[in-house]
């Protein structure tokens, strides 16, 4: 019997955790957890640099992860750790930085099993703007027919038509912000995390705090939501009801 896709969106994001709270940790840490398959179970291990790293990314603080302490770009970290998962949850078959037409231009992704193509931008937590940003250049390079796609930064997630002319618009057909299942999770593997902590972003900030999840507390509706949001088929749908 095939797992239910919520199910397998909460898998996804157990991933992430898991990985994340590793890493923050030390990552030979986990290189040596992974080579001896050990468990990590016990909350009282919980490093106090990974849990301060996590409360920092769920209240919208930028460059939080990177090589002090993943040891590699924050952005590459959340495309392998949390958006490629995701995305195979939800269903999709994708190429990861394909050329754009007959150019040296790449994006993070194309869709290959949706109605039309999308293409995606992926950014390091919450920089999602910046991932707009980069699709709407991405729609006007020569030989590009694709104007939909998704931006995310792991957290955010937002479908984006970008029509052409002199001023060309951005519509969002669909998006969600999934951090409030992201620290329901990160709760369950002993990390303190103040319950509306996703829904009280720090002064500085750079998170559109206006998502119907932020503040959901079961993680279950949050992944059920993603996926009625995200899911191929309902992505094509969106974007045919945008058409009409």
């Amino acid at each position: 019997m095939e797992e239910p896709p919520e199910f397998r969106i909460l898998d996804a994001v157990d991933g992430f955790c898991e990985r994340l709270l590793l890493d923050c940790r030390s990552p030979e840490v986990t290189r040596q957890r992974l080579r001896d398959d050990l468990e990590d179970s016990s909350a009282t291990e919980q490093s106090h640099a990974a849990a301060a790293v996590a409360r920092r990314l769920l209240k919208g603080n930028r460059d939080v992860l990177g090589h002090s302490n993943v040891e590699q770009p924050g952005e590459r970290y959340v495309k392998e750790t949390l958006v490629w998962p995701l995305l195979d949850a939800l269903g999709y078959e994708y190429r990861i930085e394909p050329y754009l037409a007959d150019t040296e231009n790449r994006c993070d992704f194309l869709t290959v099993n949706t109605r039309r193509c999308l293409l995606g931008e992926c950014k390091s937590p919450n920089r999602y703007d910046q991932a707009v940003h980069d699709l709407r250049a991405y729609t006007q390079v020569d030989g590009v027919s694709e104007q939909v796609g998704i931006a995310t930064d792991g957290f955010n997630w937002l479908l984006v038509r970008h029509t052409e002319g002199r001023f060309p618009r951005r519509n969002v057909l669909a998006e969600i912000d999934i951090r409030a299942l992201v620290a329901s999770r990160l709760r369950m593997k002993g990390v303190h995390i103040p319950r509306r902590a996703a829904g009280r972003p720090s002064e500085g900030s750079t998170v559109d705090v206006h998502s119907d999840h932020l503040r959901e507390t079961d993680p279950t509706k949050i992944a059920q939501s993603f996926h009625d949001f995200f899911a191929p088929a309902r992505v094509d749908a969106a974007i045919s009801d945008d058409e009409v």
